[in-house]
Order: C-alpha cells, then structure tokens, then sequence
C-alpha cells in the first residue's frame, strides 16, 4: 500500500467535509515507474449559515 495513503485519504474526506460534491470521477492508471488512482471532484462551496446572537441589557437578538 502507499506510503502516503492515510495522509491522501484524510486530506480528500478534510475537503469533502467542507464542500458540496456533485460529481466524481476516479480512474486508476497504471505506468511502467508507478501506478496510483487520480480522482476529478467538481463541487459547489457551502454556504456558511451561522446564527449570530448578541446580548444587550440582558435581552439575546438573533442577528
């Protein structure tokens, strides 16, 4: 197995976490000096939703 295969995984699943994937396309490639799989995402970012309160008098706003 790849020396680096735990590291390529992590970094892959890293990004998928902060994305929308639509569609995928892996191919393994075979050469004479090495053989490894190449891999095409295409994505949408995601939209960063994040409640935002303040507090002011005691009294909690959603902005």
């Amino acid at each position: 197995m790849n020396e680096f295969f735990q590291e390529d995984q992590d970094l892959v699943n890293e990004f998928l976490e902060n994305v929308l994937p639509q569609k995928t396309y892996t191919h393994f490639v075979t050469s004479e000096k090495m053989d490894y799989w190449s891999a095409v995402i295409f994505y949408k970012e995601k939209e960063i939703t994040e409640n935002i309160f303040i507090n002011l008098n005691h009294k909690i706003f959603k902005a």
